[in-house]
């Protein structure tokens, strides 16, 4: 529940940042150009943001899932003291 709240913060002050910066931006990238609004600019820097910290939240969370398997593996020392 304390997650629902301060994610919903969260977007809240996004959108309300978004809205108040609304002024035609050009970003470059290497010899790309992009024109958009800052508002839309903003908020595809949150979503590519959320996306990148999910994905590594993932993948650390896989690779810690891996290695506790790997530690209580079968006729590993581990497993004998937890089968007690």
């Amino acid at each position: 529940m304390i997650t629902l709240i301060i994610v919903i913060i969260a977007v809240s002050v996004m959108v309300l940042f978004s809205v108040q910066n609304a002024a035609p931006v050009v970003v470059s990238f290497f010899a790309w150009k992009f024109g958009a609004s800052l508002a839309v600019i903003i908020v595809l820097s949150v979503l590519i943001g959320i996306l990148i910290g999910g994905a590594t939240a993932s993948f650390l969370r896989i690779r810690r899932s891996i290695k506790n398997k790997k530690a209580v593996a079968p006729g590993s020392l581990e497993s004998k003291k937890q089968a007690r």
